[in-house]
């Protein structure tokens, strides 16, 4: 593995993990794209790449955990007091963001609990599942033994995902644009009050959504996990604010469970961790955080200017081309 690919694989998983654009989705194109034009000589075994892959999530797990960390420690705070059932309204029983929101702590970490669990089952379900169909079906093959290495093997199936993205979430913003003009009539009507220091408190139905939706991106390459959480969000009532909030939080246990998940797999397959070529591995891991810390900070100030129809457009834009693309391209 050349010093150069794990950087600009590194820059480019911390660019695009925290934008609805799909991080998976341009880790592949870049795999596909690099091996045609000869920029990379030899190619590692799907196994490696998924597992390097997923230890340049680590990267962006470091950056959420530095960037958050007012967050992450008010949430580690608040578990003791949860196990007191503290008073819905009681000072300490609320998480106060960076950006002076406020969330009830008992809701917040029940709700990132419970959306973990449901992506968590649902995607393992969903992979698993996956193996067994292809041995049924008789597609398995040494280089494709599951959906993740479906998509390393036919890249176009991935554009196609990305267009669904694109149209998930221009509907989740849509939504929530009519939504949030009904709130504003019923307020000037008086028949709802507005009170902005309301801690916001997700209801066990909403985190059930978005951890349904995230656990798609983690099956079908190309659907944005972020970009996937945002939409429910919008879809279950949360601010473009809350959600990307929300969403960057619940990368947290995702991405540490992924790479432990990726661990055992590598491990179970045979591979020697003695011959990886883990300091360059590591570089691109650097990498990742650095870039991804920027781009939350970007992004965090972006979202609440920009509808989520702008990465909607790249989507679909990103996604014809490729889909014009990349059948002439032969691996």
């Amino acid at each position: 593995m050349d010093f150069w690919y794990a950087l600009l694989k590194g820059a480019l998983q911390g660019l695009t993990e925290f934008l609805p654009v799909s991080s998976s989705a341009h880790l592949v194109l870049f795999d596909v794209f690099c091996h045609f034009f000869g920029l990379v000589e030899h190619r590692q075994s799907p196994v490696v790449e998924e597992f390097f892959d997923i230890l340049l999530h680590l990267g962006t797990l470091t950056a959420v955990v530095v960037y958050f960390r007012t967050e992450v420690m008010a949430i580690i705070k608040a578990l003791p007091l949860l196990l007191k059932t503290p008073e819905p309204d009681a000072p300490q029983a609320v998480v106060t963001m960076q950006d002076g929101s406020k969330w009830l702590s008992a809701s917040l970490v029940r709700g990132l609990a419970l959306s973990f669990l449901v992506t968590a089952v649902v995607s393992v379900g969903g992979i698993k599942g996956s193996e067994i169909l292809f041995s049924a079906m008789g597609w398995a093959t040494p280089l494709m033994g599951d959906i993740s290495a479906f998509y390393r093997l036919h890249p176009e199936w991935v554009a196609v995902n990305l267009l669904i993205t694109g149209c998930l979430l221009w509907f989740s913003e849509w939504r929530s644009d009519v939504a949030r003009k009904k709130q504003e009539e019923a307020f000037f009507n008086g028949e709802e009050e507005l009170d902005p220091d309301t801690p916001m408190a997700l209801t066990l139905k909403q985190a059930v959504t978005i951890g349904f939706f995230q656990a798609c991106s983690a099956i079908f390459r190309g659907i944005s996990r972020s970009g996937s959480t945002m939409a429910s969000s919008l879809l279950v009532g949360l601010t473009r604010q809350q959600a990307a909030r929300y969403s960057f939080l619940l990368s947290v246990p995702i991405f540490v469970s992924a790479a432990v998940y990726e661990f055992l797999k590598l491990a179970k397959s045979g591979v020697s961790f003695e011959g990886l070529p883990w300091l360059v591995m590591i570089a691109g891991v650097a990498s990742s955080a650095i870039v991804g810390y920027l781009c939350i900070a970007w992004f965090i100030k972006l979202i609440s200017k920009v509808s989520l129809t702008v990465f909607s457009l790249y989507c679909w834009i990103t996604g014809t081309i490729l889909l014009i693309v990349l059948p002439k391209v032969v691996l």
